[in-house]
């Protein structure tokens, strides 16, 4: 009965830690879902303050846009894209032990209206490196994204 007991605190034991550890990361993919949610609503400001003020997005074709100043002026210009929707999803995130940085890997589709007033369809992949704040929120501290279509050809 006793080896039973001890048997069972040992499982019990063993499954918190597994719980526990896998609660970063499940974090993450909310607050990365979050964020879509927000800047899918071209809510600026909340869109800009899941970002850490010292975090950077790394658009394709474009120079790093580093602090909430530059990621603001960043957002502003995908807000103002003609037909501009985007969608994204995790779909994996990790955190490390220590339980305050962490990364999530999606894909997203974005629409917009090209040069000529068409509608233009992109699908590509993303990596988010998060870091939890002092008071437990996480925050984007790195983005970066890039297409899966292949570069325009060049024209003669």
């Amino acid at each position: 009965m006793i080896r039973a007991s001890l048997l069972t605190i040992a499982v019990a034991a063993a499954l918190v830690r597994v719980s526990a550890a896998q609660a970063p990361a499940d974090a993450i993919k909310a607050a990365d879902q979050n964020w879509e949610r927000v800047f899918a609503a071209r809510d600026l400001d909340a869109s800009v303050n899941a970002c850490a003020p010292d975090g950077a997005v790394l658009p394709p074709s474009a120079p790093i846009a580093a602090g909430h100043e530059a990621i603001r002026k960043l957002f502003q210009a995908f807000f103002a894209t003609p037909g501009f929707n985007i969608t994204w999803h995790a779909t994996y995130a990790e955190a490390a032990r220590s339980g305050d940085l962490g990364f999530s890997t999606g894909v997203y589709t974005l629409r917009f209206n090209d040069a000529s007033g068409n509608s233009a369809t992109d699908t590509g992949k993303y990596v988010t490196v998060w870091k939890r704040s002092p008071d437990g929120k996480w925050l984007v501290v790195r983005d970066i994204f890039n297409s899966d279509l292949p570069p325009p050809t060049a024209t003669k």
